[in-house]
Parts: C-alpha cells; structure tokens; sequence
C-alpha cells in the first residue's frame, strides 16, 4: 500500500484538512492512514481527494522490491536480477 500522508500531500491537502472534512480529530486521522485503514475509511479519504480509491491502495511507481528491509536486522535488502 502506498504512503497515504504521501498521496494526501501531493493533491495539496493536509492531514488537518481531511480529517476535519471527514468530522474526525487530526489524532484520529493519522491513527487511519498509519495503521491499517478499512475500504469504507479508504473510500471517504478518496473522496474528500477527489481521487479514485486504487491511488491509495496500490503504488504505479515503485518498483516491487523498493522497501524491502530484513525482519532481523532491520537494513535495505538489494535484490539483483541474476
């Protein structure tokens, strides 16, 4: 799933300015686009952006292994086409 703080941000609004145009506190709004938000929450932040919902759910632009970080470690894991 894509950086949701990153998508709101780039269609010029706030986390303040959706959360009041969904009738929510700014502290309730991050606890939705930190941590695992449902389709119906996904839904509203969509259309307060004016945005279809897939632009939330998937990222178009990254690579499939950008932000892969070992479990253990914690450290960037490179994976090269052998």
């Amino acid at each position: 799933m894509v950086d949701i703080k990153k998508v709101i941000r780039k269609h010029g609004f706030t986390l303040e300015k959706v959360a009041s145009e969904l009738g929510v506190s700014k502290s309730t709004m991050t606890q939705f686009v930190s941590g695992n938000p449902t389709l119906s929450r996904l839904q509203d932040i969509a259309g307060v952006l004016g945005i279809p919902v897939s632009e939330l759910v998937r990222d178009v632009d990254a690579s499939p292994t950008e932000g892969l970080v070992c479990p253990y470690c914690g450290k960037p894991i490179k994976v090269v086409k052998a």
